[in-house]
């Protein structure tokens, strides 16, 4: 090997490597690729840059491996709005780089002889509730942000037409917008950083919208509802989204004319009667 090659440090592959998962490990190479492989400490480095050196189709795949290198510190990600996220190397500023294990171990020793003081009767008390370990501090970090995760939508397992009809929706009603491509970056930015205002207001939009397009797919088309031993056979005549917990479908029936509404109890739900044809 003469050139064209991207140094690797040590320490990484003796200590680091062995702690981590397959997408983390990916990522990480990666990483290497854009910094050290340039010469550089660190490096404005995209999501679909990672994706394509890595081979890892899946985009929250890669999410969520460079939020948990993140968490681990392992890697420091620089994130502006609009802008390419910037990552670089941290863990060589840890003088002791442990394995998971062994640091459990010696957070649960130091625990246990050093956060004890004696009372006035002579009993010994643990303090481990005013000292917390860096390890207590940690996984209750790592709960957080798979709570803030778990409200995040699976945005990007929409389809390209239903995110471009929610940025355009949100240009449309945000007045005057000089640069649509940036305020696309943007918008999507603030999803992967779990806006808490942006991801409300595409929880409040998505449902309606996704109503609004159903309807247009299954206007007319025939189905069939059966509650009990009531039966009534209809073609799909609206969609109509009140709230979330109640979308109402009404059918008519072709030969006369009547109208019958039935409320579906999510969009789930709704959608797979839509998809079958057939309620029971």
């Amino acid at each position: 090997m003469q050139d064209n090659y991207t140094k690797i440090d040590n320490r990484f592959i003796d200590e680091v490597m062995q702690t981590l998962k397959g997408s983390e490990i990916a990522c990480c190479i990666a990483i290497f690729r854009k910094t050290s492989g340039w010469g550089k400490k660190s490096a404005a480095v995209s999501v679909d840059v990672i994706s394509k050196i890595t081979g890892i189709t899946r985009r929250p795949t890669v999410i969520d491996a460079l939020h948990s290198l993140e968490v681990k510190g392992i890697i420091k990600a620089t994130k502006t709005a609009g802008k390419t996220s910037v990552y670089e190397f941290c863990y060589h500023l840890n003088q002791n780089l442990e394995t998971s294990d062994e640091k459990r171990t010696s957070d649960t020793k130091n625990t246990s002889t050093e956060n004890v003081t004696s009372t006035r009767d002579g009993k010994r008390t643990s303090t481990s509730d005013e000292k917390r370990t860096s390890l207590s501090i940690y996984k209750e970090k790592e709960k957080k942000e798979k709570e803030k995760r778990e409200i995040k939508p699976d945005f990007y397992e929409l389809n390209k037409k239903d995110i471009d009809a929610y940025i355009q929706s949100v240009i449309k009603n945000g007045g005057n917008i000089h640069n649509e491509h940036a305020y696309r970056k943007k918008l999507l930015g603030q999803f992967i950083k779990g806006d808490k205002a942006t991801l409300s207001e595409f929880n409040a939009w998505f449902p309606a919208y996704r109503c609004n397009e159903l309807q247009k797919q299954y206007r007319m088309k025939p189905f069939i509802v059966v509650i009990d031993k009531d039966r009534f056979c209809g073609e799909l005549l609206s969609i109509e989204y009140r709230d979330r917990k109640r979308l109402s479908v009404t059918l008519r029936d072709p030969d006369t004319y009547k109208e019958r509404s039935f409320e579906a109890r999510n969009l789930e739900a709704l959608e797979n009667f839509l998809e079958k044809g057939y309620n029971t």
